[in-house]
């Protein structure tokens, strides 16, 4: 991959795909048939609350997790369709 054709995290930052992937898992997006369950990522320290506010949760935080920046947080399909 080229150096122009190379993505960064950076680049990707406040460009709604978080937006995207937590309202496409809105109760309404549940009630399709849908092959996932749980959505996963590593959060960085300024984008956790966002994700929070949206119904992620930390992960127990595990030794190869500590003192690191961003945390790993997921959502629960299944709970959010109860839900609805």
């Amino acid at each position: 991959m080229s150096p122009t054709t190379k993505t960064t995290a950076s680049a990707r930052q406040r460009s709604s795909i978080g937006r995207a992937a937590s309202s496409d898992s809105s109760p309404s997006a549940t009630t399709r048939l849908i092959a996932v369950r749980l959505l996963v990522l590593q959060a960085m320290p300024d984008a956790q609350a966002f994700y929070a506010r949206r119904g992620f949760h930390f992960t127990i935080e595990k030794d190869k997790e500590r003192g690191k920046r961003n945390r790993t947080m997921f959502l629960d399909l299944d709970q959010v369709a109860d839900v609805a």
